[in-house]
């Protein structure tokens, strides 16, 4: 999992034996359990932390087929 917090935070895993420390504007992997902490849900519901499943952006990865690569038709 990939979330992108905009302050620091101290998550507590919902069984409270695992903790998880992120800085302020810390964007990167989290464990599975940090949106299911109760810490986690309200900052999402604040808008303080967005959680995506990908751990890339699909618009700057690398494209499928290379430009010119067409063939000409009618040719």
């Amino acid at each position: 999992m990939f979330a992108m917090l905009k302050q620091a935070v101290l998550l507590y895993s919902p069984d409270r034996t695992k903790t998880f420390h992120a800085p302020n504007g810390y964007v990167g992997p989290v464990p599975e359990w940090a949106a299911q902490s109760k810490q986690g849900r309200r900052l999402i519901a604040q808008g303080a932390m967005v959680i995506s499943n990908a751990g890339k952006d699909k618009e700057f990865s690398a494209p499928k087929t290379r430009a010119g690569s067409r063939k000409k038709e009618g040719a």
